[in-house]
């Protein structure tokens, strides 16, 4: 039994890295191993108990229709492109800094996807118009969605809290250091390679990139100004469970699901966009989220 259970998980993981369709692969996994183990029921019970439960599903359906509702309102774009200066102010340590900048978004924003589109769409440009090659630019901006693992706002981190039998805010903690040291350890390794493969920021590259622009996207460009009330909107959820969280205890607990709704509502009332749209937006998004069609 014990044999045919590690087979099964190192099938199934070779069959995700083949990037095979992972639900699948991870539901036909359980349910070989339960047909071994005599309890074919149980996969049922286990996949229906997964579904509905009242800790993970509201967390993620919350969580992606507040990262839709940042995109909807542009508050995600204001958030990075205030930070993504900063970039012009430190050529020399470029890499690190996307990283950690790009891991701080991520704890705003903690779906990967969500984060990456839109801190992808203005570090990526950025860093290549500096001279860091494209693949490394790509490649800065994955690694630092890696900050959303301590995210309040992370579905997975609820999830684990309720498997513990613990609450959210002390798991969190207690990863943070790791995380934290092994964030440092891929920004050195990150930063030793573009060194040694010249894949930093380079001035043949930076003039080729800002050569082939066109001057629409440089007056659009310059056309942009920050506004520093939409650009904090992101970050109103998770400083609220910070400061709910019992370790710290400032305010009253506030859960996923009510931080999340709080900064929609934050999201509507600073950009005024329409009402409908986005309730209409998040709500269909969570629908989607649900299996609804």
């Amino acid at each position: 039994m014990v044999f045919a259970g590690g087979l099964i998980v190192i099938l199934a993981f070779v069959a995700i890295v083949k990037k095979y369709e992972a639900r699948l692969v991870l539901f036909l996994s359980g349910l070989i191993m339960c047909l071994i183990g005599g309890l074919p029921d149980d996969v049922i019970k286990a996949f229906t108990k997964a579904m509905t439960n009242q800790s993970l599903v509201p967390t993620i359906c919350t969580v992606m229709g507040f990262s839709y509702v940042m995109k909807l309102t542009e508050c995600d774009r204001y958030l990075v492109y205030s930070i993504s200066g900063i970039l012009h102010k430190g050529r020399v340590v470029l890499i690190p800094i996307a990283f950690f900048l790009t891991w701080w978004i991520s704890l705003a924003i903690p779906s990967a996807s969500g984060c990456a589109a839109a801190v992808g769409s203005i570090l990526i440009p950025t860093l290549i118009a500096a001279g860091v090659h494209p693949a490394m630019a790509g490649a800065v901006v994955l690694a630092g969605t890696w900050g959303s693992a301590i995210s309040p706002g992370n579905a997975h981190n609820p999830f684990v809290a309720d498997l513990a039998g613990t609450d959210m805010m002390t798991v969190i903690i207690e990863e943070t250091p790791a995380s934290i040291i092994a964030s440092i350890a891929c920004v050195i390794v990150l930063t030793a390679i573009a060194y040694f493969w010249h894949e930093g920021a380079d001035d043949a590259r930076r003039e080729a990139v800002l050569a082939a622009r066109s001057e629409e996207e440089h007056e659009a460009q310059a056309a942009f100004h920050v506004n520093p009330v939409r650009a904090l909107v992101p970050l109103v959820p998770l400083v609220l469970l910070i400061l709910g969280s019992k370790q710290v205890a400032l305010i009253p607990e506030v859960s996923v699901p009510t931080s999340m709704l709080v900064g929609v509502a934050l999201g509507f009332v600073v950009t005024m966009t329409n009402a409908q749209e986005v309730w209409k937006k998040f709500f269909r998004l969570n629908a989607k989220c649900c299996g609804i069609p």
